[in-house]
């Protein structure tokens, strides 16, 4: 029988049909390979990425974008590979043809880790910021923050951030542990101490921290002393054997009033620690007056020094004289600063705008031993801090405008005073009193001390006033006057020396003396020997008699001087002790270091460089401030 055949058009079209299905499922089967299905490059990109492979993530990421040059997930893959392995210059490009849309929490965080590695403070915050708010739950990412923060000089933003890891699921051990961290730098060592056994309770390995839990304890141990816990201390360091246990064993026998057992456990510690004679005590404070007993000399001519004057309470203001009509603002002629004392003798200021808005202000505390001048720091209407606008300065009753704000501010508000932070208060109180918690909270016998005490430079006093009454065979004290050289310019440093990068251009360079000081050769090639101590007596004000200080420079530039082995102040023999050749006796402070005026307006300082000035040194006009810039 014979069949009908189709006909050969419709045979054709079945064929071609077929045929150009086939290639649709080849050539989709090959883009489902290529982004991602059956791991094809893309998802082999992404396990290499997981695995921390970030060279291999990068091969992979450029293969594709060979191929498909405007593949999104490609290009995203090969910017984290790139951030990752440390190679901001060729990431941040790359992020920065994103969209902010098109960023997830951890291509933010890579990008103002990258800004960062590149020196692009300013932006990288913003980065991490908007990280932060698309993932807010991501504990890389709050960490990330939590660390510019840190390193920003805000350890309270810090600590906060801390606070948040803590409580998330995966972050709770490396958060605690960095809570317990910035805590011990905030110098409160009871929230310190209870985040501290947060992280042991959650995992007694810590192994997700970057701390042994050996270290760990040793910390908390010190937390305990500082509390006056001796017996918690002892348990905490339970049978440890180490130099360090048994060097707080025996401030915990000390503290308890066991003189033989403190003093067995000292012994094998190695004895008395004369390494490091600044490192503070792991011990209570005990306040001035405490000191006074015994050292009442020093005591006296130190609360009669400018540190013991640096702050004082918004109650304690009432010798402060006020302007009795409003004050004019310098940089605004248009703007008037009111000055009212309350029934409490609390000072308030009125400060009102050119058109009728008002801003107030309410003084909590003032900075300043008066010498120069004297700078109110308080709250404004709605609570917030306030470093007040108007200054009072020394040479008159005047009231001129606060160093460092600017001329107009941009923000109407800060016509009153510009914004601070807790942070930026914290900085303020910081190096005006004995410790920075103290002039915020007030509590403790160093809230007595008033401004700057003895416990400043000293630590803590409670060990050293049982090892006197006991006859320890150790002071247990800080003991700066057995400390020379960079030891004593970095501590004096934490006041006398500005956060962060400080270069010779600054304007007001010349203020900062324990940085100047570092730059000059006498301090360079006196081989460690020259510190502010050689000079001044930090219990004392500073003299104002060159003589004073041409003695002082004589001890090293007369060639025929006395070498002391036995002072650790007197001139290294390897020293080259040039006389000078203008003038070898007298004339040392007119040429090298003169008094100039700076950016603060109504100041003058010494210039600490001690360099050659071949021309009497330009003395530019006062200014009121410096360009409008962040608080922060």
């Amino acid at each position: 029988m014979t069949s009908n055949p189709r006909p050969t058009g419709i045979r054709s079209r079945l064929v071609s049909t077929a045929i150009f299905a086939a290639l649709l499922i080849t050539a989709g089967i090959g883009a489902a390979w290529r982004f991602g299905a059956f791991d094809g490059p893309m998802e082999r990109g992404r396990k290499a990425y997981a695995r921390g492979l970030w060279d291999e993530t990068e091969q992979i990421a450029r293969g594709i974008l060979r191929a498909a040059p405007g593949e999104l997930e490609a290009r995203r893959l090969l910017a984290r590979s790139l951030a990752r392995s440390g190679r901001a210059g060729q990431a941040v490009p790359i992020y920065r043809g994103f969209s902010f849309e098109q960023l997830a929490g951890e291509d933010l965080l890579l990008l103002g880790q990258s800004l960062l590695e590149q020196g692009d403070k300013e932006h990288a915050l913003d980065a991490l910021e908007s990280a932060v708010s698309v993932d807010p739950d991501d504990p890389e990412i709050l960490l990330a923050l939590m660390r510019f923060r840190e390193e920003n000089e805000q350890p309270i933003v810090a600590a906060e951030l801390a606070r948040r890891v803590a409580k998330l699921p995966d972050g709770g051990v490396v958060g605690w542990v960095e809570l317990a961290r910035l805590e011990e730098v905030l110098d409160s060592p009871a929230e310190a101490l209870a985040a501290w056994d947060e992280a042991l309770q959650l995992d007694p390995t810590l192994r997700k921290a970057s701390i042994t839990p050996d270290e760990a304890v040793i910390r908390a141990a010190k937390l305990e002393l500082r509390l006056s816990r001796p017996d918690r201390a002892l348990l905490r360091l339970g049978n440890r054997t180490d130099a360090t246990a048994e060097r707080l064993r025996s401030r915990a026998h000390l503290q308890l009033g066991q003189v033989g057992p403190a003093e067995l456990a000292l012994e094998r510690a190695g004895g008395p620690n004369s390494s490091d004679p600044i490192a503070h005590e792991p011990s209570p404070y005990v306040g001035a007056a405490k000191c006074a007993e015994c050292h009442d000399a020093v005591a006296s001519a130190q609360r009669s020094s400018r540190h013991a004057k640096t702050f004082r309470l918004g109650t304690d203001l009432a010798g402060l004289e006020l302007p009795a009509e409003p004050v004019p603002d310098p940089g605004i002629p248009e703007v008037r600063h009111r000055f009212l004392r309350g029934d409490d003798g609390r000072v308030r200021v009125e400060t009102k705008a050119a058109g009728d808005a008002t801003y107030l202000a309410l003084v909590d505390f003032a900075f300043g031993s008066g010498d120069r001048g004297l700078t109110l720091v308080g709250r404004d209407h709605a609570g917030g801090g306030r470093e007040l606008r108007l200054s009072h300065y020394a040479d008159g009753e005047l009231w001129d405008v606060t160093f460092g704000q600017a001329p107009r501010p941009r923000d109407e508000a800060d016509l009153v005073g510009r914004s601070l932070t807790l942070d930026g208060v914290r900085r303020c109180v910081g190096c005006h009193v004995t410790h920075p918690g103290l002039g915020i909270d007030r509590e403790g016998p160093e809230a007595q001390d008033g401004a700057i005490g003895c416990e400043r430079c000293h630590g803590p006093g409670g060990n050293h006033v049982k090892a006197v009454e006991l006859e320890f065979s150790e002071l247990a004290i800080a003991r700066p006057k057995a400390a020379v050289g960079p030891a004593i310019v970095g501590l004096c440093a934490d006041c006398h020396k500005p956060k962060g990068e400080i270069t010779r251009e600054m304007p007001a360079v010349i203020r900062f003396q324990a940085a100047t000081l570092a730059w000059s050769r006498c301090s360079t090639e006196s081989f460690g020997k020259l510190d502010c101590v050689s000079c001044h007596d930090p219990h004392r004000n500073a003299s104002t008699s060159k003589s004073h200080y041409e003695s002082r420079c004589l001890t090293c530039h007369d060639p025929a001087g006395r070498v002391d082995p036995k002072d650790p102040r007197s001139p290294d023999p390897r020293m080259n002790r040039v006389a000078c050749s203008v003038n070898p006796r007298t004339g040392c402070i007119e040429c090298h270091m003169p008094a100039d005026v700076t950016s603060i307006a109504h100041s003058s300082f010494t210039d600490h460089e001690i360099k050659i000035h071949r021309t009497a040194p330009t003395l530019p006009p006062p200014s009121h401030g410096k360009p409008d810039t962040d608080s922060e």
